[in-house]
C-alpha cells in the first residue's frame, strides 16, 4: 500500500461519455485516483472564473473607494504621467478658498465678503459683510478682527453647519505690496449671523469692541477683547445679541503680541468649554456660563508655546518647547479634567488632507518621529521613526508622511510601517497630495542634474506608478482646489493639464 506523500503512477482514462467508475464527488484531487479530462477542463474554467470575479470585485471596490475620496476636500482630479501648461489661473481661482466650508474675501475696492462652498464642486454663495472702503482698497493683505465661524464643533464636517457667525470690524492692519504697513482704525464692530442654506443674513447686532469670536453650544456667541491690561470675554445670545455674561481677567501680561497691531486675545472652542488665550501664559478654560474651569495650561518654564484647536480630535492642544530643545503637546480633556489629558511628544502633525478614516487619533511629530495615540477609549499608542517629518495625508486608514528624504506610509491603527519610498537623488519632497488612486509628491530640484517632477506612488505598496516632469518654465507645483497649478519665475500661475 502506498503511503501518503509517496509518488504513484497516475493513468489518465479517456472519457467515453459514460459514468466514470471512480469519478470524484468534488473538484478536489485525490492522490492515486484517475481523473477524466473533462473534469480537469471544468476545474480550469471554474478557477479562471473565480480569478476573474476576484479581480472584478477588487476593481469595483477600488473604484468605489476612489469615488468616495473624490468628495473629500483637497483631493485632486485624476493626474496622469504628462503635465502640460494650460490656461492662466484667474484671480478668483487663485484665491485661497477652502474646497469645503468658507472664508472671508477682501475685494480690490476694500469690501469684505464671506464665500461658502458646502461640498467640492458646489457653486456655493457669497454674502457681503462690509461695503467698499477706500482706506483698504488696493491692499495686498489686511489683518483685521473680522472672522467667521460655523456652529459645529471643531472636528465636525463644516458642511453639516446650519449657521455661520461672523465678527465684522471695519479696520485693521494694512499691508501694501511694497512692504509698507499701516494701521487703519476700527470704528464699528458687529456680529452677523448667516444661514448656510443660502447665505441670507438672519440677524446683525453691534458689540462695543471685539478681536476674537467663538460659537458655542446652546446658541452662545463669545466675543473677546483686550481693554488696557484686562482680557474681557462676553457671552451673547446668538439670535438676539442679548448679553448673558462677562468674564474679566485682570493683570494680563502683554507679551507675545502680533508685532503690528499690538497684543491680541484669542478664543478657541474646546469641546463644550471655551479657551481664553490672552497675551502671555495665562490661558484659562471657561464654561458656557462664563465660569472659570481651569487655568495653568501653559508650562511657566516653556521657552515657547502655542494654543490651538486640533481639527482631527476636536480637543484643545497646548504645545510647548523647552530650553533643551524637546517639545510636547497636551490634548486637553473635553471636560477640562487634567487627569484625562493626553500628552504626546512633539507638536501636532500638519495634516493637509484627512478623509476621517483614522478617527479619534491624536498625531504629533518631532525631528525624528511621528507619534499617535487614541483619545478617550479609542486605539493605542505608537511611534514611528521619520527623519524631519513635514506634511501628512490621512487617507484610507493610512498616515502618509512626507519627510526630508521621501515618503513613509503607516497603518493608522497599529503603527506598522507599510512602505517607505526610495531617496530621490537631487530632489526634495515638496507638496504632498492625492488624486484618490495615487499618493502624489511634488519633488523640487536640489541638485543641478535632477529634474523636478510630480511622482505618483501606489498607496498600498509604495511602488512608483509614474513620474510627470514639470513643464518647461514651471518652477513650483501646488494644489488649488481639485487641480494642479504651476508657477513660473515671474509668479504667473497656470493650470497643469
Amino acid at each position: 500500500m502506498a503511503r501518503r506523500g509517496d509518488l504513484q503512477d497516475v493513468e489518465l482514462v479517456e472519457d467515453d461519455g459514460g459514468p466514470a467508475p471512480d469519478a470524484p464527488r468534488s473538484l478536489g484531487l485525490t492522490l492515486g485516483r484517475s481523473l477524466p479530462r473533462r473534469w480537469l477542463a471544468a476545474g480550469a474554467v471554474v478557477v479562471a472564473a473565480a480569478v476573474g470575479v476576484s479581480q472584478w470585485v477588487a476593481t469595483t471596490r477600488e473604484d468605489a473607494a476612489v469615488a468616495r475620496l473624490s468628495q473629500v476636500p483637497g483631493v485632486l482630479a485624476p493626474v496622469d504621467d504628462v503635465l502640460e501648461v494650460g490656461r492662466p489661473v484667474t484671480d478668483a481661482e487663485a484665491e485661497p478658498l477652502p474646497t469645503s466650508g468658507g472664508a472671508t474675501t477682501l475685494g480690490a475696492d476694500g469690501s469684505l465678503a464671506y464665500r461658502w462652498v458646502g461640498h467640492p464642486g458646489d457653486a456655493g454663495w457669497s454674502t457681503p459683510l462690509l461695503p467698499a472702503d477706500a482706506r483698504l482698497a488696493g491692499a495686498a493683505h489686511v489683518r483685521s478682527a473680522s472672522d467667521c465661524r460655523t456652529d459645529v464643533a471643531v472636528a465636525a464636517d463644516p458642511a453639516s453647519a446650519t449657521r455661520v457667525v461672523c465678527l465684522v470690524a471695519d479696520g485693521g492692519v494694512l499691508f501694501t505690496g511694497d512692504g509698507e504697513v499701516e494701521r487703519v482704525p476700527t470704528t464699528a464692530v458687529s456680529v452677523v449671523v448667516l444661514s448656510v442654506a443660502d447665505g441670507s443674513v438672519e440677524t446683525r447686532w453691534p458689540v462695543p469692541d471685539g478681536e476674537a469670536l467663538a460659537v458655542m453650544p446652546g446658541g452662545l456667541v463669545a466675543v473677546g477683547a483686550l481693554r488696557d491690561r484686562t482680557a474681557v470675554v462676553t457671552g451673547y445670545d446668538l439670535l438676539t445679541g442679548t448679553e448673558r455674561w462677562t468674564y474679566e481677567q485682570d493683570g494680563t501680561q502683554l507679551t507675545g503680541g502680533d508685532g503690528f497691531g499690538g497684543p491680541t486675545v484669542s478664543l478657541v472652542r474646546a469641546g463644550d468649554l471655551l479657551a481664553l488665550v490672552p497675551p502671555g501664559r495665562s490661558t484659562v478654560l471657561l464654561s458656557t456660563s462664563g465660569e472659570r474651569v481651569r487655568g495653568g495650561l501653559v508650562d511657566p518654564e516653556a521657552s515657547a508655546w502655542g494654543v490651538a484647536p486640533d481639527a482631527r480630535t476636536g480637543r484643545l492642544v497646548v504645545s510647548s518647547d523647552t530650553v533643551g530643545g524637546s517639545s510636547r503637546s497636551t490634548f486637553v480633556a473635553p471636560d477640562g479634567d487634567e487627569d484625562d489629558d493626553l500628552v504626546l511628544d512633539g507638536h501636532p502633525l500638519h495634516v493637509v488632507l484627512d478623509d476621517r478614516s483614522v478617527p479619534g487619533t491624536a498625531l504629533t511629530a518631532d525631528d525624528e518621529s511621528v507619534h499617535a495615540a487614541g483619545v478617550g477609549s479609542r486605539g493605542g499608542r505608537w511611534s514611528v521613526h521619520v527623519d524631519r517629518p513635514g506634511f501628512a495625508l490621512v487617507v484610507r486608514g493610512r498616515v502618509i508622511v512626507a519627510s526630508a528624504h521621501g515618503v513613509t506610509a503607516v497603518d493608522g491603527r497599529s503603527g506598522n510601517v507599510l512602505w517607505r519610498s526610495a531617496d530621490q537623488d537631487g530632489l526634495a519632497p515638496g507638496n504632498l497630495m492625492t488624486d484618490g488612486r495615487h499618493v502624489l509628491v511634488a519633488y523640487e530640484r536640489t541638485g543641478s542634474d535632477a529634474h523636478a517632477a510630480v511622482v505618483a506612488y501606489d498607496p498600498a505598496s509604495g511602488q512608483e506608478a509614474f513620474r510627470a516632469a514639470y513643464p518647461d518654465g514651471v518652477e513650483d507645483v501646488n494644489p488649488v482646489g481639485r487641480h494642479l497649478v504651476g508657477t513660473d519665475a515671474d509668479g504667473q500661475q497656470v493650470l497643469l493639464d
